[in-house]
């Protein structure tokens, strides 16, 4: 799907240059001393300084005469007026300044929507268009060429028959971030953004533009007429899934002159179709969402391509599809899951991981020092892949299984603390203080329950869009 960007590219459908303007001229001031009062009353606070300097050593017991007496007086003055100097809030203060040219940003669009045909990709490329352009640009150091599609890059050749109109995605607005961020703190003066407008990725760049702290120059190449286009917006599944356990890919669609069209979704791995999806093409800059569902059979690196079924007329068809990788596992994730007393807390999580296809647990339940009822602690704790605490350590706890458990967790096994009524904070802070993003500290040693109570901006937090849950049932909840 093409979004329109005209509103800010017809102004510069004729580019007639850029304006002048002077270098930045950076000095080196000599340092300057400004008070929070007036620098009356600390001469008068001086004074009266060395008015007790002198009145304190004019009579002193024993008698100090002579040169010591006078390196005990400086020596005093010197305090007094270091003192008082402070109290007055002293701030030193130097500008440094160096010359820098004013700078100039050009952005050259080389995204393949300003050829005539991008699915070949032959046609005339808007060479002409940019040598134009540069022809009426300054041809000093203040330039800073970037090309960019997806994304910007410097450009080094700045010669127009050198660049390549082979970009499958353009993002103005990120190519316009790019610039604020490589010449922030910089004389830059402006950005002259060449290209046909059109976008199919990342944020409107007119919101982009009304805040940008110096002027945007437009000028037109290329086709600005919308194309007919239909593309995957965005693909979404897990980083690991597990041989024979169901994985969800959550696919998203966007068209663009094909409202109401029917298309399919497919999802293929080494070119066999492992699912598919009938779906209807959304409106003019909407987006269609529809999940895929395959279960691996095979462990390792799997790669799936989630493909949109062509449409007549279309711009291009190298954005119908997208190729993701998964990380699939032929055996379950071992958590081991330690709590501190047998509780309705424990057995809800238990219960929870244990309903859980991908993990196969090995839970231990805290009797006495030392001691669970589901018997004694694994002895290769590496083996695991998580250790879940809950409620641990307790009164209960030993210092030999703590410390096995700290250990273990310093020395990578990744870690999850849920605090519960069991839970010590002291023996929690000491035992397994080393390793905790954060020292608990014991406010006091009674515990309150409370319920949950949304506010109208949590209610619609989409954290908490549970499937069949009502925001309001969260209230209910023990």
């Amino acid at each position: 799907m093409h979004e329109e960007l005209a509103p800010a590219m017809e102004s510069g459908m004729r580019y007639s240059g850029v304006r002048r303007y002077r270098p930045i001229a950076f000095w080196i001031a000599p340092v300057d001393l400004s008070l929070a009062t007036s620098p009356l009353l600390l001469v008068l606070a001086l004074l009266g300084a060395g008015a007790l300097t002198w009145w304190t050593y004019s009579r002193t017991t024993p008698s100090v005469t002579g040169g010591r007496r006078l390196l005990l007086a400086g020596l005093r003055f010197v305090a007094l007026f270091v003192v008082l100097l402070l109290l007055f809030d002293p701030v030193f203060r130097r500008i440094e300044r160096n010359e820098e040219p004013p700078l100039l940003a050009v952005l050259f669009d080389v995204s393949e929507s300003l050829t005539t045909d991008p699915e070949v990709g032959t046609g005339a490329p808007p060479s002409a268009a940019l040598t134009e352009a540069l022809a009426g640009l300054p041809g000093d150091d203040a330039l800073r060429l970037y090309t960019f599609a997806s994304d910007a890059e410097p450009l080094r050749d700045a010669s127009p028959d050198s660049l390549q109109f082979d970009g499958e995605r353009t993002d103005i607005a990120r190519a316009l971030q790019r610039i604020e961020r490589d010449f922030d703190g910089r004389n830059l003066r402006g950005v002259l953004l060449l290209s046909d407008g059109r976008y199919n990725t990342g944020r409107n760049p007119l919101y982009l533009a009304e805040r940008y702290r110096v002027p945007i120059y437009t000028a037109v190449v290329g086709d600005t007429t919308t194309q007919q286009d239909v593309r995957i917006g965005r693909v979404v599944t897990n980083d690991v899934a597990y041989v024979g356990s169901q994985l969800p890919v959550q696919v998203g669609v966007r068209a663009s002159g094909f409202a109401n069209e029917r298309a399919t979704v497919v999802l293929t791995e080494n070119g066999q179709t492992v699912a598919s999806e009938a779906i209807t093409l959304p409106a003019d800059g909407l987006e269609v969402t529809t999940e895929l569902l395959v279960t691996p059979t095979v462990a390792g690196l799997r790669r799936y391509t989630v493909g949109v079924s062509r449409q007549p007329e279309e711009a291009t068809y190298r954005n119908n599809t997208e190729t993701v990788a998964v990380r699939v596992l032929d055996t379950k994730r071992q958590v081991l899951l330690v709590s501190g007393a047998p509780g309705p807390d424990l057995t809800a999580l238990r219960t929870l991981l244990e309903t859980d296809p991908n993990i196969e647990l090995t839970p231990r339940t805290q009797r006495a020092p030392g001691q669970f009822y589901e018997g004694t602690l694994p002895a290769d704790l590496s083996a695991f892949d998580a250790v879940v605490l809950a409620g641990y350590p307790s009164r209960a706890a030993d210092g030999a299984t703590t410390t096995r458990l700290a250990a273990a967790i310093e020395a990578g096994l990744p870690a999850l603390f849920v605090l519960a009524r069991q839970t010590d904070l002291m023996t929690l802070g000491r035992a397994f203080g080393d390793v905790l993003p954060a020292t608990p500290e014991v406010v006091r040693s009674g515990v309150d329950e409370a319920g949950l109570v949304l506010t109208p901006a949590g209610s619609t937090h989409p954290i908490l869009q549970i499937p069949g849950v009502p925001p309001s049932a969260l209230g209910s909840l023990p």
